[in-house]
């Protein structure tokens, strides 16, 4: 009986030093990779590259803010086209990421990305860089090793790390909430302003303090005292809109800033001319003039964006709060056998080749294969399987996956985003921010779009200034 536990054992340490000695000798860097091959080596990432195939250019990833709409991601890969070295540049609005493809030994500059991206009106940070070989190989570059005001992260942004799995904060729960924070205190200024408007057209009364014609001013002042918090609560719209025009880059936040912005200044000229015609006491013209206010259609315009901007938020939310459910399945640090030695390792330091310790009811840090003692995994939240999955020596096991009964031993094999939970998380990532092919069409119509609206609203004004109609 010992004899054979001590074969079987004396075979587990020559199979792991057989994969320690073959992950050793596929490894081979040549002198214009060894830089980045020694970042990754230090962050604890498992690398092979391949020195007889040449690599491809970096890829770049980062987190954008202020983006609201297809003209937004339209403004920014304009803001990008002048720098050389970049082959191919992806925006996308509603995850706000963009995704920079750059050509073999570009010379460009992360910072340099930053501040055109933030020149065009919007915030830029860099998340991660990445290099792939020809072969699929990624070579990972730590947040802390990047070049760039990127560096300049949150602890929770900055998991650029072996995991592969950890990212950005829930950007959506954030977006969510701040919509929400302007939806509902809009809503109670519209809401007694459109009965205010509205309510007479369909047989609601009124209080008696407005009506009357001798009381047409205290009914349009009572608007504008209703309309001017919304205006306050919805600020940020006007800011970015009006940056944009200035920037001569207008977007959906501009169209929306210019036609709030004109109902309401015009809504206050007529104001005034309610309060010069008040004093003359003619009564006639001030009644024409109070059905010339427009406060409520300004109004509308930004509780229904806020709307919009909520439901999306909350969209967002959710896909994010299913990517954060399926990082919970990782465990922050794991018990690892490395140089004869037991201790427990952030999982981000796990190397490939480290034998990890699972005892009951822990969840596996990394992929990798069994190599002694058994138990049964709960796989279902990787693999579906609502029952649990006996393994034994010899066998695969996942990430993500909870030990049952029983401990085992079992050698890492997949890290970061080889590994298959990560995967799953990077898959859901894309199927959240991946666009329809109508959506290119979007990106050439709204560089157009939103210029055309408002070319054509200052046609309109010429015409009617022209015909002595306003």
């Amino acid at each position: 009986m010992q004899n054979n536990e001590m074969k079987k054992t004396e075979k587990e340490e020559d199979n792991k030093s057989s994969f320690v000695t073959s992950q050793s000798d596929s490894v081979t860097t040549s002198p214009s990779v060894s830089g980045a091959f020694q970042v990754a080596e230090q962050a604890a990432c498992s690398v092979t590259v391949n020195s007889n195939v040449p690599s491809k250019g970096e890829e770049w990833h980062f987190q954008l803010e202020g983006l609201s709409c297809a003209a937004c991601a339209a403004a920014v890969r304009r803001a990008l086209q002048p720098f050389e070295g970049i082959a191919d540049v992806e925006v996308n609005p509603l995850t706000q990421k963009m995704r920079l493809e750059l050509i073999p030994d570009s010379s460009l500059r992360a910072d340099a990305v930053v501040t055109a991206v933030e020149k065009a009106g919007y915030g830029a940070m860099l998340k991660e860089k990445r290099r792939t070989d020809a072969d699929g190989h990624i070579i990972q570059i730590p947040a802390d090793q990047m070049s760039g005001r990127g560096g300049e992260m949150t602890a929770a942004a900055k998991t650029l790390d072996a995991s592969g799995v950890k990212g950005t904060p829930n950007l959506g729960e954030e977006e969510y909430q701040a919509a929400r924070k302007r939806f509902w205190p809009s809503l109670v200024f519209m809401l007694p302003l459109m009965y205010l408007t509205m309510g007479p057209m369909v047989g609601l009364p009124l209080p008696g303090f407005f009506t009357g014609v001798d009381r047409s001013l205290q009914y349009a002042l009572t608007q504008f005292l209703l309309t001017l918090p919304v205006i306050y609560i919805n600020r940020d719209i006007f800011r970015r809109g009006f940056l944009s025009l200035w920037r001569r880059n207008p977007n959906m936040d501009a169209l929306i800033a210019v036609g709030s912005g004109a109902a309401l200044l015009y809504s206050v000229v007529v104001l005034y001319q309610m309060a010069a015609t008040a004093m003359g006491s003619d009564l006639a013209r001030l009644t024409e003039l109070s059905r010339s206010l427009y406060f409520e259609s300004s109004v509308t315009i930004l509780t229904l964006i806020a709307l919009g901007r909520m439901l999306e938020g909350r969209a967002k939310a959710k896909t994010g709060g299913a990517i954060a459910e399926l990082m919970e399945l990782l465990p922050p640090e794991a018990e690892v056998e490395r140089n004869g030695e037991t201790f427990f390792l952030p999982i981000e330091e796990i190397r490939v080749g480290d034998i990890v310790v699972i005892r009951p009811g822990q969840k596996l840090p990394v992929d990798g294969t069994l190599i002694s003692g058994y138990s049964s995994l709960d796989t279902a939240a990787v693999t579906g399987e609502s029952i649990p999955v006996e393994k034994v020596p010899g066998d695969q096991v996942l990430s993500g996956m909870i030990n049952q009964a029983g401990s085992f031993r079992y050698r890492a094999d997949k890290l970061g985003r080889d590994s298959t939970l990560a995967q799953m998380i990077r898959l859901v990532e894309e199927a959240s921010s991946s666009r329809a092919p109508i959506a290119k069409l979007a990106d050439r119509v709204a560089a157009i779009f939103v210029p055309t609206v408002i070319g054509i609203a200052l046609l309109t004004l010429i015409i009617h200034l022209l015909s002595g109609t306003v």
